[in-house]
């Protein structure tokens, strides 16, 4: 009889069995397997032998093993070729024709035991390559962490060196001045980039004025190390110390001539004098930043981490943004999309010279934080696509955001927000919205407060009827929006509190009555510690605001601080907020605090009495 070819595609496997193995011993010592390749050659190992069963029931022989069926008396294992009563080898042909009796449920069986075997395998080795993935993701992010900090250190090291080698050139000549501009270059559809695609980091210009200018793209660097405001931070620290050695000798010479004056004319004091000189004496570095609103803070941010001397620097704006309501308020008009170096550097010499001329004044940044009840979550909308996206901080929804506000911030209770392309788009975005149904943010907001220095609190307004009948309490007329005014430009360079001649509430006092009138007289001062509170009864009415005048209301004028709070709402209503052109949708609000954060010295070229002089 000739034995049965062997499939091409596997090997036949066959035992070898000790002679005279008992058969428990056989399950201890284990069986010889051999296998018989494609190729004739023999591969033998040691197939360990499974742990002893007991004597009766069908899991001594599971189902399916070869030579025998379920349930048969014998210590076989999967795999094994012969019974304990064999002492001879098993032959390829007897292996072959016990393959072919091996019952149908018995191969099931086995390929669904190999087929979950491959899937074990499969998944470990997908375990082990996400492990892999895993550690090689934090090795990429260590060593990107320690790019970042070399980064950081040759930044560092390079600014202090440029600072050493300007020294030779008189860092603290009262005749030469310093101008840093810092630049985001995808700021007005990337119309900004023309200060840095020449890649012109430094240049200094002699005339009209003796100036050494550095240009810098505001995104190179990390935050707190940016090498463009490291090397401010460097000048602006030798720039004061030169000051403030100047300061010291002309106030001792001055000290000796009034005393020289006093002995003589009885003159006792000239200090109005000493100030002004040490007013002209005190140099002071122009940053100018090429971009929006949203760049402008971002500058003042960077130089507040960094480290930056306040004192000895005044923040300008080259506008390239949408609304450039910063640059409105102190006078800064858009050059066009000119080209800063082009024929003669005619248009760069010109922004040059515009803030050697511009006055140094105050300007006032206000901390805002909003506080959500529990289950609220906050939604940044992006104000080009609409699309909105949860903050979220460890994977979790934040509960409460805080901001430096520069120029205004509003909240409304509205679908788009009281006019959300008309606060960007002005009167385009009006034409868009002025159908837009109106809902009134008195169903969302309770009271407002303010916090004076003494232990007393104040409730400015309360939509809250009752409460202002019995505790005599301004009551806020129906309104859609409510805006946190610092500067006389919103939405684009509309002064909306000056032509304002009406109140946003009802007094039921003679004292409130008088006190609310006097509100119409109150002036909007930029760079005064003072908020001005107003509201807009519906969105149409913010729109009319360009085409008629004055259709705000005045709610509030003071120093803070304050804090708003909100009624229990629904967890699907929805309320907006934006502070500075960052749009905002939250749920469940419970209060809005706002207080004063710092001064900090712009550039203005506005008349001197819009403005608080430095």
């Amino acid at each position: 009889m000739s034995s049965p070819p062997v499939p091409r595609d596997s090997a036949a496997s066959f035992a070898h069995v000790p002679r005279g193995l008992p058969g428990h011993q056989l399950h201890k010592e284990g069986l010889q397997r051999q296998n018989l390749n494609t190729d004739g050659s023999v591969t033998q190992r040691t197939i360990s032998a499974p742990p002893e069963t007991s004597s009766a029931g069908p899991s001594r022989q599971r189902e399916g093993l070869l030579g025998g069926s379920p349930g048969e008396g014998t210590n076989q294992s999967r795999g094994h070729l012969a019974s304990p009563q064999q002492d001879s080898w098993v032959s390829p042909e007897e292996s072959w024709a016990q393959l072919q009796l091996t019952p149908s449920s018995a191969r099931a069986g086995g390929a669904a035991a190999a087929k979950n075997a491959a899937a074990a395998a499969a998944a470990a080795k997908q375990a082990l390559a996400e492990s892999a993935a895993a550690a090689a993701a934090a090795g990429e992010a260590a060593a990107a962490a320690a790019a970042a900090a070399a980064a950081d250190a040759v930044a560092a090291k390079d600014a202090a060196e440029l600072v050493a080698d300007l020294e030779a050139a008189d860092i603290g000549d009262n005749d030469f001045n310093y101008v840093f501009i810092f630049t985001n270059p995808t700021s007005g559809g990337n119309k900004a980039a023309a200060f840095t695609r020449t890649a012109v980091s430094r240049l200094t210009l002699r005339e009209p004025f003796k100036v050494m200018v550095f240009i810098n793209d505001i995104r190179e660097g990390t935050s707190g190390s940016k090498p463009g405001f490291l090397l401010l931070k460097a000048i602006a620290e030798k720039v004061s110390s030169a000051s403030c050695c100047a300061t010291a000798d002309e106030g001792k010479a001055d000290a000796q001539e009034a005393l020289k004056n006093s002995s003589s004319s009885g003159s006792s004091s000239s200090s109005s004098s000493s100030a002004g000189k040490a007013n002209k004496t005190q140099k002071t570095i122009r940053v100018l930043v090429a971009g929006g609103d949203g760049t402008v803070m971002w500058c003042l941010e960077e130089m507040e981490k960094t480290g930056v001397l306040g004192n000895v620097c005044a923040v300008g704006v080259v506008p390239y943004g949408t609304g450039n309501d910063f640059a409105n308020a102190f006078g800064w008009r858009p050059f066009n999309a000119a080209n800063p170096f082009d024929s003669s550097l005619h248009t760069l010499r010109s922004i040059v010279e515009h803030s050697m001329r511009a006055r140094v004044v105050f300007h006032d940044l206000w901390s805002v934080t909003v506080s959500l009840r529990p289950g609220g979550h906050f939604s940044r909308i992006n104000p080009h696509t609409r699309k909105k996206e949860v903050v979220e901080r460890g994977g979790e929804p934040v509960r409460q955001l805080s901001f430096t506000m520069s120029n205004y911030f509003t909240f409304a209770f509205s679908v788009v927000a009281t006019a959300f392309y008309f606060q960007r788009y002005g009167i385009e975005g009006f034409k868009k919205t002025f159908l837009t149904r109106t809902k009134s943010i008195n169903d969302i907001m309770l009271n407002l407060r303010v916090h004076p220095n003494s232990p007393q609190e104040e409730i400015l307004c309360t939509t809250d009827k009752s409460k202002a009948k019995h505790e005599h309490i301004p009551l806020l007329k129906k309104t859609a929006s409510l805006v946190l005014l610092n500067i006389p430009s919103f939405s684009g360079g509309n002064d909306i509190w000056g032509p304002s001649r009406k109140l946003a509430t009802t007094q039921s006092s003679k004292q409130k009555q008088k006190e609310a009138k006097a509100l119409l007289q109150v002036p909007q001062q930029m760079g005064d510690e003072r908020l001005e509170f107003m509201t807009f009864r519906s969105v149409p009415s913010m729109g009319m605001e360009f085409l008629v005048r004055g259709r705000g209301s005045r709610l509030h004028s003071g120093g803070g601080p304050w804090d708003i709070s909100f009624r229990p709402l629904d967890e699907g209503t929805r309320v907006y907020f934006q502070t500075d052109g960052e749009y905002y949708q939250l749920s469940l609000p419970s209060s809005v605090s706002v207080s004063h954060n710092r001064r900090v010295q712009v550039l203005s070229l506005t008349p001197e009495r819009e403005t608080n002089k430095s």
